[in-house]
């Protein structure tokens, strides 16, 4: 296999995509695009980074942009928690209630110990109730986990 095929273990590909990381927790959510897609286009396209580029998207307030590339990621690893849980986030937001509670259970079956991913189903599903949330330690919205 190429290193094309296998993008993750390239060269300073988990350097490259620890800094698109670090930029988005700082909340430079453009500069942690801008690195993503040109890990995606230098060493090619990995669910991770997809998953990265779709949180980036929605952290801009454009999540309709992250279906192409949430898509891609889960073509790439049908098992990719991140890309469900984000995936769940831009459908919810777009009203499609129940495709996003499909999403947010994929992701809680392929990532059952992920306390956030959990949270975010709690949350998701507190919302479509009409609870409040406040007061139950939820996470903020939206969810948008990285994969480092």
């Amino acid at each position: 296999m190429s290193p094309k095929s296998l993008p993750h273990f390239s060269p300073g590909y988990i350097s490259e995509v620890e800094k698109g990381v670090e930029e988005f927790q700082r909340g430079n959510f453009a500069g942690a695009l801008k690195v993503f897609v040109n890990v995606c286009a230098t060493r090619g396209e990995s669910a991770d980074v997809l998953t990265n580029i779709g949180g980036c998207y929605i952290a801009l307030g454009t999540p309709s942009a992250a279906l192409p590339e949430l898509s891609k990621a889960l073509e790439i690893d049908k098992s990719h928690a991140g890309a469900w849980n984000n995936l769940g986030q831009v459908l919810r937001e777009m009203g499609h209630t129940p495709e996003a509670y499909e999403c947010f259970t994929q992701a809680v079956f392929y990532a059952p110990a992920d306390c956030m991913i959990g949270s975010n189903l709690c949350y998701f599903l507190l919302s479509v109730a009409g609870t409040s949330t406040e007061g139950y330690g939820v996470p903020g919205w939206p969810p948008v986990p990285l994969s480092g």
